[in-house]
């Protein structure tokens, strides 16, 4: 599958900016390794500044490090969202498909990997993922949002296929070596 990488977004609220009405639109599953929120009072339950009505309450799916929220996450509050090492963002439209459907498709399990790509391909979602060195991806279906994504970002169109095989350093060399 097709994607675009690029170093030029310098936040998740940068990144998102061009498709921000899309955004709006989507529910989101989001994996980050020490999140989701940047301040304790997101998870308070006294501070009228909590965010707890946005978590999705879906019975059966662990929520280790995966957290699933309602429309209105993103873009609104990109900027309460931690970016990690390692930030995983899966956007889809909760009339097309649900939630549960998804990670169960998944195996609760949004990282890069080929049961992902196979679903993307399929599915008219966006996945974002953000790795450490400033580095952001986009996959998507959809070739208006793909286009924007492009346009937008300044990036080089690159393919899915290093993640959907086992690990193999050299892959990832050649992918991020020399890339800007």
């Amino acid at each position: 599958m097709k994607g675009i990488l690029s170093k030029s977004p310098q936040t998740l609220t940068d990144a998102i900016k061009p498709i921000a009405p899309t955004c709006a639109k989507y529910e989101w599953a989001i994996a980050l390794q020490n999140g989701p929120y940047r301040e304790d009072y997101h998870f308070d339950e006294d501070d009228p500044r909590n965010l707890l009505y946005l978590f999705l309450d879906i019975p059966n799916i662990p929520n280790e490090w995966i957290h699933w929220f309602r429309r209105g996450i993103l873009p609104e509050h990109a900027e309460d969202l931690i970016c990690d090492e390692w930030s995983y963002y899966l956007g889809y439209d909760p009339d097309k498909y649900s939630a549960q459907n998804i990670s169960q498709q998944l195996k609760n399990d949004i990282s890069p990997h080929k049961e992902l790509f196979d679903f993307l391909k399929e599915n008219d979602c966006i996945y974002i993922m953000y790795s450490d060195g400033g580095l952001w991806e986009a996959y998507c279906k959809n070739p208006l949002t793909y286009n924007i994504f492009m346009t937008n970002w300044g990036g080089k169109e690159v393919e899915s296929w290093p993640w959907e095989i086992p690990y193999d350093p050299n892959n990832f060399a050649s992918r991020y070596s020399n890339t800007f």
